[in-house]
């Protein structure tokens, strides 16, 4: 399958270097899925579809070096992905579950990829700490909990004037 055709339908440019940033990233998901509990999206195409593709869809919303913060990270969806498109972001990746962060973090780190961490933690936790309220340009949350219940999760941590970007559905 041609990914960068298929990236390239939405009007998103990917490049040989992050093409292989993706197959590896890829690769490490189904490897390391059962362990991880990670996905039950395993077959190669729908991966790249409804993860990679679908977790980058927004990118052109996001503003040159911002800062953004994923609440519930899980297996890296869209965090990750928007990282490999963006080297760009500045990015913050929460999660509840302490084995997903490891996951997330042996990525972060076979990918070498920068300013990016993922954290052990509960956004309920870290909402009361300066340092993370009303600190990013942008949250974003994909497949966590119903609106409402992620917009109490979100708006803690969004600065002035910045954006919330809640992945919903079909």
């Amino acid at each position: 399958m041609d990914y960068r055709a298929l990236f390239n339908k939405y009007g998103i440019q990917i490049n040989d270097v992050q093409i292989k940033m993706f197959e590896e990233y890829y690769a490490l998901l189904v490897q390391e899925n059962e362990k991880y509990n990670l996905t039950t999206i395993v077959s190669e195409y729908d991966v790249w579809l409804k993860h990679f593709l679908d977790s980058v869809l927004p990118i052109k919303c996001f503003k040159n070096d911002a800062t953004l913060l994923d609440i519930g990270g899980g297996a890296g969806f869209p965090s990750i992905p928007l990282k490999i498109v963006r080297p760009d972001l500045k990015i913050t990746i929460i999660d509840s579950v302490g084995k997903k962060v490891d996951f997330m973090n042996m990525v972060i780190s076979k990918l070498a990829l920068t300013d990016i961490v993922a954290i052990h933690t509960r956004c309920e936790d870290i909402a009361k700490s300066p340092m993370y309220r009303e600190n990013f340009d942008y949250v974003v949350a994909r497949a966590v909990a119903p609106l409402s219940t992620l917009l109490e999760y979100t708006v803690p941590f969004i600065r002035l004037n910045g954006k919330l970007i809640l992945y919903k559905g079909a």
